[in-house]
């Protein structure tokens, strides 16, 4: 098991950096880091088009002092959050592709009435 040092924004909660070698951080920037055990952390979620998923300390979760005097929590303290994000080009060009190709079925469909009706006609 390996800790690593987490950086929280005070307001939001999110994680904004992980620190998997936090040995080597100088003092200060310890003190406003979060030691957490990096295997305790939850598994991400599947990505989703539009969406990213931010690691969050929880509501109500108060960081208290670890044994060597930095801060620490548990990783069951951290959850991810689905937030809205543009889509990446990959993303907008796949939304395209299907798009079309739903139009094209639609076409295909039509022809195959019109040429059942007029063979029938």
């Amino acid at each position: 098991m390996s800790r690593i040092m987490v950086f929280v924004n005070p307001s939001s909660r999110i994680v904004e950096v992980k620190h998997f070698k936090p040995h080597l951080l100088p003092a200060d920037s310890k003190q406003r880091g979060i030691y957490v055990e990096e295997s305790q952390l939850p598994p991400e979620p599947l990505l989703q088009s539009g969406k990213a998923a931010l690691l969050r300390l929880k509501e109500g979760v108060t960081v208290q002092p670890g044994k060597d005097g930095y801060q620490e929590v548990s990783g069951s303290d951290f959850e991810y959050v689905l937030v809205d994000r543009p889509a990446t080009p990959e993303e907008s060009l796949q939304t395209a592709l299907a798009a079309i190709m739903e139009r094209l079925d639609t076409i295909d469909q039509r022809l195959a009435v019109m040429e059942q009706s007029k063979a029938t006609g």
